[in-house]
């Protein structure tokens, strides 16, 4: 079994989105959802190390703003992202998604 390097469970999603810089195709979607990070499915991928803006926008329609670093990327695929320097409401509103989620 691998270990888990995630400090917090991680709910499955399927949310359109947005990243600066992105090219290719336009359908990006993020894919999983914790309070540390997420995964973006996407064809084009930053590379890692790069600190990015994800503009997420799920079904209330309200754009959530997550900044982080790509922590992998695997091109076709897509790549992981962990969150950094989020404020509270973006966290507070990370949190109710999760719990909606069920986690």
């Amino acid at each position: 079994m691998a270990d888990e390097r995630r400090s917090h469970p991680r709910s499955a999603f399927r949310v359109p989105c947005a990243w600066a810089g992105q090219s290719g195709s336009p359908d990006s979607y993020l894919t999983d959802l914790s309070l540390d990070g997420c995964y973006i499915d996407c064809r084009t991928v930053p590379a890692v190390g790069q600190v990015l803006e994800v503009t997420a926008t799920p079904g209330d329609g309200t754009p959530l703003l997550l900044t982080g670093t790509v922590v992998s990327a695997t091109r076709n695929l897509g790549f992981g992202l962990q969150f950094r320097d989020l404020p509270d409401a973006t966290r507070t509103r990370i949190a109710a998604m999760l719990s909606d989620a069920g986690h």
